[in-house]
């Protein structure tokens, strides 16, 4: 019988990566775990392509190395990257937890290609969309796959069904949190031409943020995705543009081009503009990282 297995770590591997994202207690293999080890991760490893932007090397998926740049090196990465390992990490722990290919609609009126990785967890019959691996606004929890709401940290997100084995995540558009865009920046969607369900369509403060298949995808199917986002293309716009991301304990901190944007939930947002040499300085201060 065909069965989806991803790359176990090793024991002290799995250790070291769950000291990474700050974990100190015993894992149980239940939702509200899986809900913190992902806010846990979602606080400790930045989204980031400095490889891309500053060292124009590629990405490589291979575990060994992405453990070695995450866990070791304590770097970030990008979705094929995060979600991959933590993948892994959930797979070793003993999580029923698979890969899927996922479309990423944010600020989109048509349906767009895949171009993302995303993560969905079993328990019982029920299954829960998960993500720690996007540079914006991104569940801080495992998502079940029902329409109705469900809040965690502060922000609230739910799912619906979209065409025969995909299903749509929304999020709630006024809730404070990881969300680097101001809300006024955000164009309202004609959701009716993504054919998308009817509560989608009606309601004045739903977010669509992507579209994901339930089918589950392989470590490997991701290679050739991953080469049209790496260096491979140039025109790529993680190639082009700088990225880093970090959510906060209470907000998030978000360097992209040259804005930097902090917002903390009591103090509320600030932004400033970055030159390189203060982006630079940013990324050692603010987000823990070193550019070569």
């Amino acid at each position: 019988m065909l069965e989806f297995k991803y790359p176990r770590l090793t024991e002290e591997q799995t250790q070291a990566y769950l000291e990474r994202i700050g974990w100190d207690k015993p894992v149980h293999l239940d939702r509200e775990t899986l809900n913190e080890l992902i806010f846990r991760h979602q606080c400790a490893v930045p989204f980031e392509n400095l490889t891309l932007y500053y060292l124009h090397e590629p990405i490589e998926l291979d575990t060994e190395k992405l453990y070695k740049k995450i866990v070791l090196d304590r770097r970030g990465g990008y979705c094929f990257e995060l979600n991959g390992l933590f993948v892994s990490l959930l797979y070793s722990l003993g999580f029923d937890v698979y890969s899927v290919m996922v479309r990423l609609q944010t600020r989109s009126e048509e349906v767009r290609p895949i171009m993302h990785r995303g993560c969905i967890a079993r328990f019982g019959e029920k299954r829960y969309f998960f993500d720690v691996g996007f540079g914006g606004p991104m569940a801080p929890f495992a998502v079940e796959l029902s329409p109705e709401r469900q809040t965690f940290h502060g922000e609230t997100y739910w799912a619906e069904p979209f065409h025969d084995a995909s299903w749509c995540l929304y999020r709630k558009k006024n809730a404070p949190g990881y969300n680097y865009l101001p809300v006024n920046d955000l164009p309202e969607h004609d959701l009716s031409a993504n054919n998308l369900p009817a509560e989608g369509k009606t309601s004045d403060d739903a977010l669509l943020v992507a579209a994901f298949s339930l089918a589950p995808a392989l470590h490997e199917d991701f290679f050739p995705f991953n080469r049209l986002t790496s260096i491979e293309n140039p025109e790529s716009n993680f190639v082009k543009r700088l990225f880093v991301n970090l959510r906060t304990e209470d907000g998030y901190l978000s360097l992209m081009g040259d804005t930097f944007i902090e917002y903390h939930e009591g103090s509320g947002k600030t932004m400033k503009q970055a030159d390189d040499a203060e982006a630079r300085k940013i990324i050692e201060t603010r987000f823990g990282l070193f550019v070569k």
